[in-house]
């Protein structure tokens, strides 16, 4: 069920108004954009602020549409907050995006896949130490020092799948 049904379940009873602290699919890639960034991030904030499951499957952020222009730190913000929630699958697609140190070494990740545009060419770079244990499948686009930083991922990922 979208997040935003299961919020809406939360008015049919008072034994569900907090249910939807328990979805474990935080995909927000349907949010309309005259909603502004304001709303949007607040939205967001409250929803990791207050999800209560101790392992997010899927977490998701897609707003590719370009009236977003999202602060880099709340995004950074967001997919810390994931990591924290032991998050299994991790989908960013976004327009800038700064990547926290601690997605780098989660425990939990088994799937990302990091889709951003960036005016200057340089989407991110692996300015730490790679441990991502049981990530089995990446999709990544490498723009700086491409050969360093996605050999420095690699070698982090012992599990990794390849594929030809």
């Amino acid at each position: 069920m979208p997040k935003k049904f299961a919020v809406r379940t939360s008015i049919l009873s008072k034994s569900w108004r907090h249910r939807w602290t328990l979805v474990t699919n935080l995909d927000f890639d349907d949010i309309h954009k005259v909603h502004g960034f304001d709303v949007l991030s607040k939205f967001v904030d409250r929803v990791l602020e207050f999800c209560q499951t101790p392992h997010v499957k899927l977490f998701r952020l897609k707003f590719s549409d370009r009236y977003y222009w999202y602060r880099m730190s709340s995004v950074s913000s967001w997919i810390d907050k994931a990591v924290r929630l032991n998050v299994q699958e991790l989908d960013i697609h976004v327009i800038l995006a700064q990547l926290p140190a601690s997605l780098f070494t989660c425990k939990t990740l088994t799937k990302l896949s990091i889709d951003c545009e960036s005016h200057n060419g340089r989407v991110w770079r692996c300015l730490c130490s790679v441990n991502l244990p049981c990530l089995k499948t990446f999709d990544i686009a490498v723009f700086d020092k491409p050969h360093e930083n996605a050999f420095k991922l690699i070698r982090g990922c012992p599990v990794l799948k390849v594929y030809f």
